[in-house]
Order: structure tokens, then sequence, then C-alpha cells
């Protein structure tokens, strides 16, 4: 049980990058035929969220890098929206 503990310990700890330095990130959004969007962050596998809209997206990002990483919403930027085509 004490090994658990020690892995759980790492898992939670804070992630490295400092809470005043910035992080941005390329998103590459997707249509869905129904409506809406989903978007990925490529350099980030797993990252990805969904949106009825472009600025929807936008904020979501946001908000899916920075529980990614374990940071503050405030310290992520998402520096590029691409959409992605067929």
């Amino acid at each position: 049980m004490q090994g658990a503990r020690v892995i759980l310990k790492r898992m939670s700890s804070p992630s490295a990058v400092p809470a005043n330095t910035p992080v941005s990130y390329r998103a590459l959004v997707h249509p869905e035929e129904e409506g809406g969007y989903w978007a990925e962050i490529p350099d980030l596998p797993g990252c990805f969220t969904q949106g009825d809209t472009l600025d929807e997206i936008y904020h979501n990002l946001a908000e899916a890098i920075a529980a990614h990483l374990d940071l503050e919403v405030d310290s992520v930027r998402v520096g590029l929206l691409e959409i992605a085509t067929a």
C-alpha cells in the first residue's frame, strides 16, 4: 500500500511550469457533420475538447490544456486555431 501512496503523490504534484509563465499551443479544429466542432492539441496527445462555436472551442481549449497540464487557466494561451480539412 505504501507504493500506491508514492505513485499518487507523484501524479498529484503540480506542474513544473511556473504559474506566471504563459504557455501557448496550436489547436487543430475539426467541424462536425451535425454542427459544432471538436478540437485537439497535437503536441499534447489525449488533450481535446468540443464546442458549438469557434468562440466556445477557443475558451474550452484553454481549460482542456490547463487540466491536461495541471496549470491555471490564466497561464494558458491558444496560439493558433487551425481548421482541419478533409
